[in-house]
């Protein structure tokens, strides 16, 4: 009976909405003949240009089929007030409603297709707009903690693929924050924002915090999206003790700002994937401790920004999404209460630093896996980093890149890409071209001169064999 109910219900909104589209097309034609009577009657007063104020209302009340019809009526009065000799029409002014005719068309036709109605339909994706800067808050934290956030698109954009997730747990001691930026650009990453926002705060908080990365990148390959990945970094914070537990993806790393030092660090999580790039990837992890006064910093998009922001850039992130998680020290406390009081040197569970400097024997490592990267494929400097841990026991993507840029000349140097699928950026073009002749798959190999192109590293990806 519900079923049946159900679907009555929804057959009777469809006639609804029909009759409403069927009574604006008959009154907007209706409107459009009596424009054409006082076209003859009073050409001084009602120019053939009012024809595309007729045009303009269909935009904002008809579907599809509507505007067809209003089109096609507004056409044959134009022909046969003009084969009648009843009026007359400049080229121009029949060039510009011909033209303003098929952009209507072209409109309305892209709303139909998203199920949406008219230029106010806009009001939509506002909306979604909104739900995703909603899913950005964060819980309220207990003192003295504090986080605090900023998001500036690119270009003035609308909307943007950067968003930010937050879940605190139940008994209120853990903080989770996962800040991710999605491929692509305008209202198709955003779109695809707001869908990942929502899987991602439904995975948040509901498993430990180590198996959320492997979570969200196996939802991201289920999407199968032609361009469907995304870089994230995933933070952990205990409330009570300070702990934090940090994981990135393809992302820039997370900072660590010492209060008692003033020391600004870097927090070395490089080698992992981005998301929705690989099966089964491994992320690094960094833990540590924030003491009263630190800040932990999260950040995306591009650091630079502008020229017109550069300098501002080195305080908080530009052309993208940032946010601080600061841990301030209390003025009154009892002794012995670790939130008032020092307590001591900065304590680290984190594995020791990776080396900053390349023996020969990890340079010539590295550039003997390069030399074996077969034509048409590629690697990544993580997946360099990470074959050469398991056979070395030391190195990382930072420290392949370091060999790369200065001993690379003599192997095959652009079949190394970085987890996004980009040679580097000051040969990119070479390196594009060279990958094309090779028949390595791309984003757009329709345009050889597009140096916004990318390698699909899921279809190109090499891993020696074991």
């Amino acid at each position: 009976m519900f079923a049946r109910g159900l679907r009555w219900t929804d057959v009777v909104r469809r006639r609804k909405l029909m009759a409403r589209q069927v009574s604006a097309t008959a009154i907007l034609v209706s409107l459009s003949v009596l424009v054409a009577l006082g076209m003859t009657a009073q050409p001084h007063w009602v120019t053939p240009g009012t024809t595309l104020f007729i045009v303009l209302l269909g935009v904002f009340g008809l579907k599809l089929p509507g505007m067809i019809v209003l089109s096609m009526a507004l056409l044959a009065q134009v022909i046969g007030l003009e084969a009648s000799g009843l009026a007359e029409f400049e080229p121009g002014a029949l060039l510009v409603l011909a033209v303003g005719i098929l952009a209507a068309l072209l409109f309305v036709r892209s709303r139909d297709r998203l199920g949406l109605q008219g230029a106010a339909s806009d009001l939509m994706l506002v909306d979604l707009r909104d739900r995703l800067v909603a899913h950005g808050r964060i819980p309220a934290l207990p003192p003295p903690w504090r986080v605090d956030s900023v998001v500036r698109s690119a270009y003035a954009e609308a909307f943007s693929g950067d968003f930010v997730v937050a879940s605190r747990s139940g008994c209120g001691t853990l903080l989770e924050i996962v800040l991710v930026d999605v491929s692509g650009k305008g209202q198709d990453a955003g779109v695809r924002a707001l869908l990942l926002s929502g899987a991602f705060g439904g995975l948040l908080g509901t498993m430990e915090a180590e198996r959320f990365l492997p979570a969200a990148n196996a939802y991201l390959l289920a999407q199968d999206w032609p361009e469907g990945f995304a870089t994230a970094v995933h933070v952990a914070v205990r409330l009570d003790t300070g702990v934090f537990r940090v994981s990135t993806a393809g992302h820039p790393p997370a900072v660590h700002m010492h209060a008692g030092s003033g020391l600004i660090e870097p927090l070395d999580t490089t080698g992992g994937p981005a998301l929705g790039i690989v099966e089964a990837p491994t992320f690094a992890v960094h833990e540590g401790v924030l003491e009263p006064g630190d800040t932990l910093m999260l950040y995306t998009g591009r650091p630079g920004g502008d020229p017109g922001h550069r300098r501002r850039a080195r305080h908080r992130p530009a052309d993208g999404r940032g946010g601080a998680v600061r841990r301030h020290p209390q003025r009154r406390g009892r002794r012995g209460d670790r939130r008032g009081s020092s307590r001591g040197p900065r304590r680290s569970r984190a594995p020791a630093a990776l080396p900053r400097l390349m023996d020969d024997d990890y340079l010539e490592a590295v550039l003997d896996l390069v030399a074996d990267v077969p034509p048409g494929r590629v690697m990544t400097y993580g997946g360099i980093a990470e074959v050469l841990r398991d056979r070395l026991g030391r190195g990382g993507a930072r420290q392949v890149g370091q060999v790369m840029a200065n001993a690379g000349g003599g192997v095959p140097w652009w079949r190394v890409v970085n987890a996004a699928g980009q040679p580097p950026a000051r040969l990119r073009a070479t390196a594009l071209a060279r990958l094309r002749e090779e028949g390595c798959p791309l984003t757009d190999d329709e345009q050889s001169d597009d140096v916004d192109a990318r390698v699909v590293v899921r279809r190109a990806v090499w891993w020696p064999e074991a």
